[in-house]
C-alpha cells in the first residue's frame, strides 16, 4: 500500500483546520495522528475530495470578503478536473479588466486582470477564512456596494455582459448592460436609481428610433453599435 504523500498530509491537515466545528474535532493534530497519517494515497485522495464537497466552517470574514457578490452575479463555469467556479468580470477606474473567480468547493478567490486568458495576471486572492489581499480593494470594494455603475461601465467599454461574458448584441440589451436573461436573474441586486434609468432609457428608445444614448459602446457611438456588419458577423460590440 502506498501511504499518502506529504503534500495530501498538510491539505488534509487544512482542510480540517477550516471544517472542525461541522466535524466536530476538537483537536485537528491529535485527529490527524490517529486517524489519517496512515491513510493509503487513494483514500487520501478521496477523503480531500469529501471534505471540499462538504464546504468550510462559516466564519466571519475581517476585511473584503468577494464570495458572496460571485455567488449572486458569477457565470458557472467548470474546469477540467470538474470543479466549480464563479466568475464576474469588471472594469478598475484605471480601465483593467478584472475578473473575480471563486471556488465555492475550495472557497479561494483568485482576481486576475488582462483581457486575454493567455495574458491575464494574478492580482490578488481571498484564502478561505480571511479577507481578500491585493490590489484594485477600492474597486472591488465599490463594486461589492453596488455593482450598478460597474455593469453599465462594462457594457459601455466591452460590449459584453460582466456577468456571462456574452456579448450584447441588441439595443435593449446595451442599455441595460446585459441580456434579457441576466437582467431578470440579477436586476435585483441593482440600486433604484440604475434601474429606473434603464427602464427611462428603454421607454425612450422604444418611443423614438432616432433616440440616441450619450454614451458610446465598444468604442463605437451609438448608430454604429446598431449597424449591422456582415464582415463582423453580428452587431458592432
Amino acid at each position: 500500500m502506498e501511504l499518502l504523500t506529504e503534500r495530501q498530509l498538510k491539505f488534509i491537515n487544512s482542510l480540517l483546520s477550516e471544517r472542525k466545528t461541522i466535524l466536530g474535532i476538537e483537536d485537528v493534530q491529535a485527529y490527524m495522528d490517529d486517524r489519517i497519517c496512515k491513510l493509503s494515497k487513494r483514500d487520501a485522495s478521496e477523503l480531500i475530495g469529501n471534505l471540499l464537497d462538504l464546504g468550510a466552517d462559516k466564519v466571519e470574514i475581517e476585511g473584503l470578503d468577494l464570495r458572496d457578490i460571485c455567488m449572486e452575479l458569477g457565470r458557472v463555469s467548470q474546469s477540467y478536473n470538474g470543479r466549480e467556479y464563479r466568475n464576474v468580470h469588471l472594469l478598475a477606474n484605471d480601465g483593467t479588466r478584472l475578473r473575480v473567480s471563486y471556488s465555492p468547493q475550495t472557497k479561494w478567490v483568485n482576481v486576475k486582470a488582462g483581457s486575454e486568458y493567455a495574458e491575464r495576471e494574478q492580482v490578488g486572492t481571498q484564502r478561505p477564512n480571511h479577507g481578500y489581499e491585493g490590489s484594485y480593494v477600492e474597486d472591488l470594494e465599490a463594486f461589492v456596494k453596488d455593482p450598478s455603475p460597474f455593469v453599465k461601465r462594462y457594457a459601455e467599454v466591452t460590449g459584453a455582459c460582466c456577468a456571462c461574458g456574452k456579448t450584447l448584441e441588441d439595443p435593449l440589451s446595451l442599455i441595460r448592460g446585459m441580456g434579457i436573461i441576466c437582467w431578470d436573474k440579477w436586476s435585483g441586486m441593482f440600486s433604484v436609481e440604475h434601474i429606473q434609468d434603464v427602464q427611462d432609457k428603454i421607454a425612450q428608445f422604444k418611443a423614438d428610433e432616432s433616440f440616441d444614448t450619450d454614451t458610446s459602446y465598444g468604442g463605437r457611438d451609438w448608430d454604429e453599435a446598431m449597424a449591422y456588419d456582415d464582415e463582423e458577423l453580428g452587431y458592432y460590440s
